[in-house]
């Protein structure tokens, strides 16, 4: 029997001297994810390796090989082939329909800028044009996810230019008869051509990302600050290694939260330092991806309030993404935030991506966000 311990990141081996049933495997599946302890539980018999139990209890075909077991998939947030996978969408049998496998970030709802780079992945996997990347898209988060399944996406072509290569597409992402996402984005053929500026330029005096804390450190130490507002099943997917790193300049005390002026600078990257592969779409949507941190928090910056802060209701919005220039997500890229107002229970922020080793402005972020205060009904 394999277990894979969610505290100590390893798989732990048992050999036990008389097969378990499954049953019983089961149920040590159910018990160790409800005491964050463990997630997937595995056992070897005459037909290889398999899945025994995970949250909920379903088998997976037999593995052949105890390498294959390693990359079983798991709800849980893992290394960057779970991520990857997510953000791969399965074709099923009905046109323009696509699924997204789950990548839980622990909150226990759908991470926002999961939602919009699966959506963009299953839009360019409908226009099948390897020559078109997306430069732009909308996003309107209408329901909360639920983190631990996947999304079903449908992708319908608004209208087709210049022989299909200018593209623009609406997709609406559900789980079951619930919509959680509704996106319209857009693609044009990358060219050379066109007039160029950039009027802006890269915040100078930033610290650098080698001196600050991981993002994983930051985790561990915001759990203890937030644990009375967590399950237990929470504490693993939130203070595990992830194939990403955030690094936030001085980061919130969530525990004592002060005001602060609405500004924040945070680093980005995909992966340790190993390059990813090359193709454009894909660092797109890593970039897509990780464009959701922090924007909330930064109009939450002036106010002294975080999301655990008791009496207000806050949540994002919508989402837009411009790609001006082609992100390389291995990258330390920088994150500079602001929000230059709150009005009317609504908060607006936005966000410029740079390139740290070029200098050169890769993409514009912007979100609005739902702030005020809780009403019992809200709550």
């Amino acid at each position: 029997v394999i277990i894979f311990s969610e505290r100590s990141r390893q798989w732990v081996l048992s050999i036990t001297p008389l097969p378990l049933p499954s049953f019983l495997l089961n149920m040590m599946g159910r018990l160790l994810a409800r005491r964050g302890l463990g997630t997937a539980v595995l056992s070897s018999g005459s037909k290889g390796w398999r899945r025994c139990s995970q949250p909920g209890g379903s088998e997976s075909t037999p593995r052949q090989h105890l390498g294959a077991a390693f990359s079983t998939t798991s709800s849980q947030p893992g290394g960057m082939d779970d991520l990857l996978r997510a953000l791969t969408p399965s074709p099923t049998s009905e046109p323009g329909r696509f699924e997204c496998a789950a990548y839980d970030m622990g909150w226990g709802q759908t991470f926002g800028g999961l939602l919009v780079a699966q959506a963009l992945a299953s839009a360019s996997a409908h226009i099948r044009a390897s020559h078109t990347l997306p430069h732009s898209l909308h996003a309107y988060f209408l329901n909360r996810g639920k983190g631990d399944l996947p999304v079903t996406y449908d992708v319908v072509t608004l209208r087709e230019a210049g022989g299909g290569e200018r593209v623009t597409a609406h997709v609406l992402g559900h789980q079951g008869p619930t919509n959680v996402v509704s996106v319209t984005t857009a693609f044009h053929p990358v060219t050379g051509d066109g007039l160029t500026h950039t009027d802006i330029r890269m915040p100078s005096g930033i610290p650098l990302p080698d001196t600050l804390p991981d993002d994983v450190d930051l985790r561990r130490i915001l759990v203890k600050q937030i644990k009375k507002f967590l399950r237990p099943e929470q504490f693993g997917p939130l203070t595990v290694d992830r194939p990403f790193n955030v690094k936030v300049v001085n980061p919130t005390e969530y525990s004592t939260p002060k005001k602060k002026p609405p500004a924040r600078s945070v680093w980005i990257r995909v992966g340790s330092g190993s390059p990813l592969p090359t193709d454009p779409l894909l660092h797109r949507l890593l970039i897509a991806f990780l464009s959701d941190y922090h924007l909330v928090g930064t109009s939450l910056l002036p106010h002294g309030v975080t999301y655990f802060t008791p009496g207000y209701n806050i949540a994002s919005m919508d989402h837009s993404v411009w790609f001006h220039r082609q992100p390389v997500a291995d990258r330390w890229l920088l994150h500079h935030l602001h929000s230059p107002t709150a009005a009317g229970g609504r908060g607006f922020a936005r966000g410029h991506l740079w390139d740290s080793t070029t200098g050169e402005l890769i993409a514009t972020v912007s979100q609005e966000i739902l702030l005020r205060k809780s009403s019992r009904a809200d709550s």
